[in-house]
């Protein structure tokens, strides 16, 4: 199933692709920034949402300290549990290089 994950007035949405056909998604989850972010620092941004687990609903975020300066910060990555509610630290970005998520396809359709 393929999944997109975005922002919108200071909201987490994540909407699943229903109909490949028509292009339909339909939403799958919602909850306001604040209550994913917690008790983290309100200097903190988000950077980038690069994946998702849909069978696990975890959401992996990158976010980043906001800066007094045009000091570049690291960027750090977080796992969040739809269910629990739980935002983890995984790592800490110092060298910020591209990142892909792995997904399997198992789409029997394709022939390769």
């Amino acid at each position: 199933m393929l999944h997109i994950a975005f922002v919108v007035r200071d909201a987490m949405h994540v909407c699943v692709l229903d109909d490949s056909r028509s292009g339909r998604y339909v939403l799958r989850f919602r909850k306001s920034m604040g209550e994913i972010m917690g008790k983290l620092s309100c200097s903190m941004v988000l950077v980038d949402i690069p994946a998702f687990h849909p069978d696990l609903d975890i959401i992996f975020l990158q976010l980043q300290y906001k800066g007094c300066s045009n000091e570049i910060m690291p960027e750090i990555l977080f796992s969040y549990h739809w269910g629990s509610g739980k935002l983890e630290e995984i790592c800490i970005r110092k060298n910020v290089e591209p990142m892909f998520a792995y997904a399997p396809c198992y789409n029997d359709d394709l022939k390769l």
